[in-house]
């Protein structure tokens, strides 16, 4: 017997798999063939792992101002020695007068560069490599 699968399935085994990213899981506990599920994990056409966005891809509305690159999860960061904006968070971090965060939004990781009200002391050659 052949269960055909509905767009609405279809949408809550994609839900649910955002959520557990295991096939097996999913299959538990929505009681679907795990044929079905992998049908649809394979169907997604986005890297894994994917996770629903809340503010868009961007971040926390309040951290907007801050935010110096974003990139996909499954993505590598832009080079600091060609990206601008990323050397001069570096450099503002190392002199003190910035902090550097990152925060998650879905599948996007954002860099964020926020300034303190005090300046930091000890930061020089932060990101240069250790010598033995």
């Amino acid at each position: 017997m052949s269960v055909e699968m509905t767009p609405e399935m279809r949408e809550e085994i994609a839900r649910d798999l955002r959520k557990t990213r295991a096939a097996a899981r999913t299959a538990k506990n929505l009681g679907y063939p795990i044929r079905m599920v992998l049908e649809v994990l394979e169907d997604e056409k986005q890297p894994r792992p994917f996770r629903e966005e809340k503010y868009g891809g961007l971040g926390r509305p309040e951290l907007v101002p801050f935010t110096v690159a974003r990139k996909r999860a499954w993505e590598t960061w832009p080079n600091p020695k060609t990206d601008e904006a990323i050397a001069t968070a570096r450099a503002e971090f190392e002199a003190g007068t910035h902090e550097m965060a990152t925060g998650r939004d879905g599948d996007w990781l954002i860099l964020y560069s926020i300034p303190r009200k005090t300046v930091a002391k000890d930061r020089a050659n932060y990101f240069q490599p250790e010598t033995l």
